[in-house]
């Protein structure tokens, strides 16, 4: 059997065009806490899957564990589409760090998004890590066609006279 006092389980959940994470906590004592960032009731996938993954690490020793859903008041609540990872991330740091709690005082996903990233860099070979956008090039194929269309502008379309102050 595996040796180990606390598993961090982060969990896909198939819900529609988005791609939310949940997060399970097993400590070896049989019970498994569920954590939704979004605040969603458990779903019986999630539960399938839940015991499923507590069955394979634990050999089987637990294979009915009692799954907790902690309440929203004891999260901090996601407000977008795109954080899923991060909330798994602070959920499962804040239970290791703070005995067991998990909600953040003062929250701003901002702040910690940054804070988590800066930790992540660190593990970088070459800490000097430049951003290099994506650029949309006359040469793109999108969607098995060759690029044929104008280029989509971000900024204002200027008027003859306004373009003209510019020069």
């Amino acid at each position: 059997m595996n040796t180990f006092e606390v598993a961090i389980l982060p969990i896909h959940i198939p819900s529609g065009n988005v791609w939310p994470l949940g997060l399970s906590i097993y400590e070896r004592n049989g019970v498994v806490l569920y954590y939704d960032s979004y605040a969603n009731h458990m779903s019986d996938y999630v539960h399938s899957y839940i015991e499923s993954a507590i069955n394979n690490i634990t050999a089987g020793a637990h294979q009915n564990p009692v799954i907790i859903e902690v309440s929203e008041n004891d999260l901090n609540i996601q407000t977008d589409g795109v954080n899923c990872g991060f909330h798994v991330v602070l959920n499962a740091e804040s239970y290791l760090l703070n005995n067991g709690v998990t909600f953040l005082d003062h929250f701003n996903i901002d702040t910690e998004r940054a804070r988590i990233l800066e930790i992540l860099s660190g593990y970088l070979p070459n800490r000097n890590v430049q951003y290099i956008p994506r650029l949309y090039e006359d040469n793109d194929v999108i969607d098995s066609h060759p690029n044929n269309v104008e280029k989509p502008s971000f900024l204002p379309q200027l008027g003859a006279k306004e373009s003209q102050e510019i020069h």
